[in-house]
């Protein structure tokens, strides 16, 4: 659809990402609704969008359920793409102490607890899926690429916008999916809090020597926590090594700047230091990718709502990686935004009531996660002997009773 001067949609989405295609594409699966997709990023592919980069998601069952459905039932009648690796057992370690937990999905009696996804590849099926839909859905569905909002106005039954390529716009509802560091959260009224923790993380791919078995790890440090998931080989990994390869997201502190640069920079010395806070278990590193690097905050909006305008992943609130729940959050944000959507009068869209109902919605997962992953990080991040004690008899009794491990396993998969 071409958009001409003042527009009217019914929602506009500012941000192409992950959160922000999935949001319009189940709109459009489950409501009658015109929507609009804002992105100031100009990709021909998703390896031009800084969204889609070398990360890898650890996405739970539910949250691979929703966007496989997704996927699969939007616009094209093929199967997702993308590949995918299931874990069946994850273990959490205390480096240096007893402390350890085991979560089997055997127990659980489920095929896998979640499935490991290069985030690339699926940016590549999300984008090649919603263009589909740009060309099946011309009167429901529009792109505005590349574009910046350079003003938003709430008025009372709508939002008016001015784009940087001078069209405007009119919507009864904005949602921010522009991740963390969304610069329109502010002028919209948005409370923004932000809590540095004074890490970073270092993401790669690297291939061991034994078998990974589908099996993924959580290491705490005091530094922080080394994560290794299970992956589908990589491109030029070693076949000798086949099913050996894990996506390691490994957390160093920012101040530790030599040290950060030579884990970036220097293979060898990568491989000597990984081997040193991961121990022999999965045999020797044989191989390992390029490296990327990003620093880690707690921020978050005190509130999801404002006039017509609402949060939602990232923008809403951006976790610490540690626990891996930070895109599962989002996208949670996402299947509750379009049901809720779903279940409301157009001519109550983007009201009041519509959005309270999808702040108190969101409220206790919400809540729940971001205190549950900053007080994970607070807590093992640390040799403070008291914490030290109290993290490492929380891991053995959890180790010890079926019924509070299969409880906290069922919440990590994504099920309320």
């Amino acid at each position: 659809m071409t958009i001409g001067t003042a527009h009217q949609f019914d929602i506009a989405i500012v941000g192409g990402g992950t959160v922000g295609i999935s949001l319009a594409l189940g709109l459009l699966r489950d409501t009658e609704l015109c929507i609009a997709v804002i992105e100031p990023n100009k990709f021909q592919k998703t390896t031009d969008h800084p969204g889609f980069d070398s990360r890898c998601l650890a996405l739970g069952n539910s949250s691979f359920e929703y966007l496989t459905g997704l996927l699969s039932n939007v616009s094209t009648d093929a199967k997702p793409s993308f590949s995918h690796c299931p874990i069946t057992h994850i273990q959490v370690s205390d480096r240096g102490f007893v402390g350890k937990c085991n979560l089997s999905a055997k127990e659980l009696n489920v095929a896998q607890m979640g499935m490991v996804v290069p985030i690339n590849e699926l940016g590549q099926v999300l984008y090649a899926d919603f263009h589909a839909a740009l060309a099946r859905y011309p009167e429901r569905l529009s792109l505005v690429c590349p574009a910046t909002i350079e003003a938003a106005t709430q008025q009372r039954d709508a939002v008016a916008l001015t784009l940087s390529t001078q069209e405007q716009l009119a919507v009864s509802m904005l949602v921010l999916a522009d991740g963390g560091r969304s610069p329109l959260r502010q002028q919209l009224g948005f409370t923004e809090h932000s809590e540095d923790y004074n890490q970073t993380a270092i993401i790669a791919n690297v291939q061991m020597q034994q078998p990974h078995a589908n099996r993924a790890f959580e290491r705490f440090t005091e530094n922080g926590p080394i994560a290794l998931l299970p992956l589908e080989d990589f491109v030029g990994s070693d076949t000798q090594y086949a099913g050996c390869t894990y996506s390691l997201v490994w957390t160093v502190a920012s101040a530790e700047s030599e040290l950060l640069q030579r884990l970036l920079s220097d293979d060898a010395f990568f491989v000597q230091q990984l081997q040193h806070y991961i121990g022999q278990h999965h045999g020797r590193c044989v191989k390992v990718s390029e490296r990327a690097s990003y620093p880690l905050a707690l921020r978050y909006t005190e509130q999801v709502q404002q006039h017509r305008c609402v949060v939602v992943g990232n923008a809403a609130q951006t976790l610490h990686p540690i626990a891996g729940q930070g895109f599962n959050l989002g996208l949670r944000d996402v299947i509750d935004l379009v049901a809720l959507t779903a279940k409301t009068d157009k001519d109550e869209l983007g009201s009041w009531q519509h959005l309270h109902r999808y702040a108190t919605l969101r409220k206790p997962d919400r809540d729940l996660l971001m205190s549950a992953t900053d007080t994970l990080v607070r807590s093992f991040s640390n040799h403070y002997w008291p914490l030290v004690l109290g993290r490492n008899l929380g891991l053995q009794t959890m180790n010890s009773m079926a019924m509070l491990r299969n409880n906290f396993a069922r919440r990590a998969m994504g099920y309320r």
